[in-house]
């Protein structure tokens, strides 16, 4: 069908850019899915310590102390908790998250700890949802991406990359109940892939979670993005992103 079809006709006299905005709503009720804009969430953490704010809120059953913006980035600052934010997002299309973690001290104060999650289908209690936990036990253990469901590890694959100070991550979640990505640092990456599984949680949210160690070094998670949507969560080139939130 031509969009000429389905517009409307000009009356006599009548200027003809009076028909513009009925074309305009027509092609874009004839554009694929795939070309709707996303919306993208960006948060930098960039505001004074204390609560985290800007519309996180601490997931329920968080033990010890909350998570904290600590030198402009999100931290587990109190040894030996363990704690989430999350907040809801639309998950009708694709999910996409990426960002930055960092390490914490391990047992004995060994280096490269992390235990940091990334979940959808949150209802707002720690560990509730679905995703990627990014894990190294410390430095003489190899790392590791856990496929987690409501606390439990359901599956997992080795990283060529071997977790250091920082980490960078990318993470999709398909409305199938596939998980896929990549982490990446000092110009190397390792890829990860999570074929699709039924009875994921629905809950509206997403959440991320810390745990700290015993210090002096404490985990943190920086330079967020989320894309929702419906035009498949890919970063990159959004057509209407978001300004930066913090």
């Amino acid at each position: 069908m031509s969009i000429n079809a389905i517009a409307p006709k000009v009356p006599p006299g009548r200027n003809s850019l009076g028909a513009a905005p009925w074309l305009l709503v027509c092609w874009m009720l004839l554009l694929p899915r795939a070309a709707i804009a996303q919306s993208v969430f960006v948060d930098e953490f960039s505001r004074p310590d204390g609560p985290v704010g800007n519309g996180w809120s601490s997931t329920a059953g968080d033990i010890g102390a909350p998570l904290e913006i600590r030198s402009g980035a999100l931290t587990a600052a109190v040894t030996g908790s363990t704690a989430g934010v999350y907040r809801a997002v639309d998950q009708s299309g694709a999910v996409t998250v990426s960002g930055t973690t960092s390490q914490m001290n391990g047992f004995g104060g060994l280096p490269y700890r992390y235990v940091a999650e990334f979940l959808v289908g949150s209802d707002g209690t720690l560990a509730s949802g679905y995703g990627v936990r990014i894990y190294r036990g410390d430095v003489n253990y190899p790392s590791e991406v856990q496929l987690m469901l409501n606390g439990a590890v359901v599956a997992q694959q080795a990283s060529s990359l071997q977790f250091g100070p920082f980490v960078d991550f990318t993470i999709t979640y398909g409305t199938d109940g596939s998980v896929s990505g990549s982490v990446s640092a000092a110009g190397s990456s390792s890829s990860f892939s999570f074929a699709p599984r039924g009875g994921t949680p629905s809950g509206a949210n997403f959440a991320m979670s810390l745990e700290a160690g015993g210090g002096p070094v404490y985990p943190t998670i920086d330079n967020l993005r989320i894309a929702t949507g419906s035009g498949g969560g890919v970063l990159g080139a959004p057509a209407n992103p978001d300004p930066p939130n913090g």
